[in-house]
C-alpha cells in the first residue's frame, strides 16, 4: 500500500495515512477565518497617513521639512534631488559639473543614511517612547548634520591623500562657502 500523506511522518512513527484522518482534516474548515482579521494597515507618526517606503522617503510632512535643510546641497552643485526609489538608492544624483562628480558620490550615500536614519530614529522614538517629547525638523535636521559631520570626518581620514580626499575636499568647500 502507498502512502497517500503529502507530509512524510514515518519517521514520527505515525500511521501512514495520519494526514488522511478526518479529524485532522477537520482543522482545515478554520483556514479562511485565519485571514479575515488583518491587522490595519500602520498608519504614519507623524502626519496619519498611510505608511509605506514610499511615503516614508518622499511623501511624509515631517521628513520633508528635515530634508528641507538638506535640499541646499543639491541646489548649490545644480543636481536634482531623487524622485523615487529607483533614484535615491541605485542612481545617485550627479552634479552636471565632473569636477564635484567623484568628490559628491562619496559624500551623498553617507547625507541621505545619516538624514534618513535620523528621521527614523524620531519615528521609532514617537512609536516606542511616546513619553519623549517630539523634536522639530531644525532639531532633527541638527542631529543629522552632526552625525554627517561625524562620518565625514572618517571618510576624509580613510581616504587616499591623492584623488579620493582632494575630490571630497572641493566638494566640501564648495559647500562650506556659500552660506545662507
Amino acid at each position: 500500500m502507498a502512502d497517500s500523506s503529502l507530509i512524510p511522518t514515518k519517521h514520527l512513527n505515525l500511521s501512514t495515512n495520519f494526514s488522511a484522518d478526518p479529524k485532522r482534516r477537520s482543522s482545515s474548515r478554520y483556514f479562511p477565518y485565519l485571514f479575515k482579521f488583518h491587522v490595519p494597515q500602520p498608519t504614519c507618526v507623524f502626519c496619519g497617513s498611510i505608511e509605506t517606503y514610499h511615503h516614508f522617503l518622499f511623501i511624509c510632512r515631517y521628513g520633508q521639512s528635515v530634508w528641507q535643510y538638506f535640499k541646499k546641497i543639491q541646489q548649490i552643485l545644480e543636481c536634482p534631488f531623487p524622485r523615487n526609489e529607483l533614484e535615491l538608492f541605485f542612481e545617485l544624483p550627479k552634479p552636471p559639473d565632473g569636477y564635484y562628480v567623484r568628490g559628491y558620490l562619496k559624500i551623498w550615500p553617507i547625507v541621505r543614511a545619516c538624514v534618513y536614519y535620523q528621521i527614523w530614529l524620531q519615528r521609532a522614538d514617537l512609536m516606542f517612547r511616546p513619553d519623549l517629547p517630539l523634536k522639530t525638523p531644525l532639531e532633527t535636521a541638527i542631529h543629522a548634520a552632526s552625525l554627517n559631520y561625524l562620518n565625514l570626518m572618517i571618510l576624509i581620514r580613510d581616504l587616499p591623500p591623492q584623488k579620493g580626499y582632494t575630490k571630497v575636499f572641493n566638494v566640501l568647500r564648495v559647500l562650506s562657502d556659500i552660506r545662507g
